[in-house]
Parts: C-alpha cells; structure tokens; sequence
C-alpha cells in the first residue's frame, strides 16, 4: 500500500476514533482533530530528522492508545523510543515532540508527571524535541530542565538552547560559510529588446558559463553534493555587472551571511525543497531516501573548510551535560 500527504487527515481521524470513540461529543472530536494535526507532522519530522542524521539505530513512533482508561492518570506514552550512538556505547531514550508559536513550555503537573512516570517505570531518560516556529529550529533536551513556577512546570527556549543537546546526543551541526563563496552564472548578451519601462533594460541571453568560487575567487565546477545542498540552503545575496557583451550574475555569501543548522537542510535531501513549504513527513518515512545522509553532509562540511569554503564548523555542547550520558 502506498502512502502519501492525503494520508494524515485518516491517520488523526483514526486516532481521535480510537481515543474518543464514535460517540463522543462533536466539539471535542473537533478540538482533538486539531491537536493532533498540529501535532503528527511535528512528530513524523522529527523522528524522519533523528534517522537522517545517522547516530540512531532506531527511532520508534509509540501507540499512545493505553488501557486501562484511567492509567493516564499515572502513566503518559511519549512520543517516540529512540536508541542513540554516544561514542562507546548506546543509548535508548523517549522523545516528547513539540511545535509551538511561543518561546516557552507550560505544562499541568499531571501531563508533566504522567510522562516522567511512564519514562522512569522503564528506566529510560525522557527527552523534549521542540520547535519553536518563529526561529525554525528543533532543540533536544533533558526533561529535568522544567522547572516548577506558581501551578506549572515551565521551560523557556532560552534555558532549552543551553541544554541543547542535537549537536552531542542526535548529531547535528552548525556551520558558516567563507566569505565570497557562492555561484555565478555567466550571461551573453544576445539582444536588447526595446524597454517596456523607462528605467530598465531587456535582452535576449543565453547562458554562456557556471561555475562556483571558493573564498579566493578560483573557479570550481562542482561543490559535490554535500556542499552543493548547503549552499542551496543558506541565505545568500544576490547581484548583476554588466560588462561588454554579458552580463555576470552571482550568488554569494558574505560575512554577514547566518550560521546554520545542519538539520534545516532535512527538506532538500529529501524532496528538494525547502522545509517552510508542506512536507509529507510520513510518505518520506515510508520511502526513506536522501539524496544525502547527514553522515556524509557533516564530511562534506568539515573537507569544506580544507577546500576554502567554509568557515568553521560548530558542535555545540551543552552547559550541563545530563546524568544519562556521563
């Protein structure tokens, strides 16, 4: 059977039926619908992400149907079982997921109790993978940073940035590129076209050379795949010379261009597209293909720096490194 973006609406719908039942109030079967459509992309990303970056040997979505009714009073299912390569040996962990629009978590006792219960009954740390949207990041981190403020426990981004751990535990990683470097793309001029305004030109082109530029402007014909991908991903300026008989138009960086996240590139090494358009999460499960894994991106990346193309490459470390991985 196949399985594509038209699957998801099923998917929750099945869910909200297997949780509420049939004949359970509209109004809540429609408020439940919406939790979970916020929530499934969410969750299939990033459990896509953690399999991509390559230091998983599984990654687990949980069946979050529990009986009796009344043990989720007690027990709450996390999201997702993970088992992490950290340097000498493995580590099984759950994963809560979270998307959120604000800058913090605000969770009731009883959900942030449930869940710390069902991860300690087993043994296993319990980590929190959340993406807030304004900045577009995931951060992973030790459920212990929640701190308990007036009636709920509480994490800020700020606090879960410090305990980051996608660069130590899951595999990430962060880099800059040189200054200068980035692709142009020679154009003939072939004819000018008489303006339809009065402040512009218009010409008949055709595209007489490509080629990328390394930091010292030599000429490359190819990045290879790995930097080629994060070059598509990074932010870069854009300009046009005109010169006798061609144009010259280039993309570059420049030394004011943004670090990035290796893990923001998941939407081009799967689809070729970038991750703000809709993904289907769950149809790139099924097929898991790359056109790059992230083993290979963080190669790419560090040949990079001996090629003159990127800066630096950054492993970020967290303040507290947690008791689990000591």
């Amino acid at each position: 059977m196949t399985s594509n973006a038209a699957d998801l609406p099923a998917r929750i719908l099945s869910k909200v039926i297997a949780e509420l039942g049939l004949d359970a109030e509209p109004n809540a079967l429609l408020e439940r619908f919406r939790q979970l459509q916020r929530g499934l992309p969410a969750e299939d990303e990033f459990a896509l992400l953690l399999s991509w970056l390559g230091k998983c040997s599984i990654v687990h979505q949980l069946d979050q149907l529990q009986i009796p009714p009344d043990s989720k009073h007690t027990y709450r299912v996390p999201d997702l079982f993970a088992v992490f390569h950290y340097k000498t040996r493995e580590i099984p962990a759950f994963v809560e997921v979270k998307s959120t629009e604000k800058n913090k978590l605000s969770w009731r006792p009883d959900y942030h109790d449930a869940l710390q219960a069902y991860a300690s009954r087993l043994n296993v740390p319990l980590l929190i993978a959340w993406r807030w949207t304004q900045l577009g990041l995931w951060v992973l981190c030790d459920s212990s940073l929640f701190e308990l403020r007036g009636k709920n426990y509480h994490l800020t981004h700020e606090k879960a940035m410090k305990g980051n751990l996608m660069c130590e535990l899951a595999g990430d990683f962060l880099y800059v590129f040189q200054p200068g470097v980035g692709l142009h793309i020679r154009l003939g001029k072939l004819k000018e076209v008489p303006s339809q305004t009065p402040d512009g030109e218009w010409w008949h082109l055709r595209v007489d050379d490509a080629y990328f530029v390394d930091s010292e402007g030599n000429h490359l014909k190819t990045l290879g795949p790995g930097l080629w991908l994060m070059l598509l991903g990074a932010e870069q300026e854009t300009a046009t010379d005109s010169h006798p008989g061609h144009f010259d138009h280039r993309f570059f960086m420049t030394e004011h261009s943004p670090m990035q996240a290796a893990h923001q590139l998941l939407g081009l090494a799967t689809m070729g597209i970038r991750e703000k358009h809709p993904v289907p999460w769950r149809k790139l499960m099924r097929e898991h293909r790359f056109s790059i894994d992230g083993k290979s991106l963080a190669e790419a990346a560090r040949s990079g720096i001996e090629r003159k193309i990127v800066r630096n490459v950054f492993h970020q470390q967290p303040v507290q490194v947690p008791g689990f991985m000591k």
